[in-house]
């Protein structure tokens, strides 16, 4: 019995440490990605906008809550079909190619 208190309170711990090692890259993705200075929009393979940072919501002038609901112009033939990360560090012109 006294083993497997041990062995429970172990995993315990490797469990806290794992939630805390969580919480720090969550952190730092929060800093590298939200609050870049640049605009980044992550598109499905479909277009479908899944994340945009505050600079991307900026540039392109929409509230953030309205990216989820919003598709990007279809992709050329020949990309790759993961998700993308679209960067753009000033403000797109309408008609402006961007994948």
């Amino acid at each position: 019995m006294v083993e497997l208190q041990n062995a429970l309170a172990g995993m315990n711990n490797d469990l806290r440490q794992a939630q805390m090692e969580l919480r720090a890259e969550r952190a730092r993705y929060f800093d590298l990605y939200d609050l870049a200075p640049v605009g980044y929009i992550t598109v499905s393979e479909s277009g479908l906008v899944l994340e945009a940072n505050h600079a991307a919501s900026s540039l392109l002038g929409m509230a953030r809550e309205h990216w989820p609901a919003s598709r990007f112009p279809a992709r050329s033939s020949g990309t790759t079909s993961a998700p993308t990360t679209i960067c753009a560090s000033r403000p797109l012109r309408r008609g402006t190619s961007i994948l």
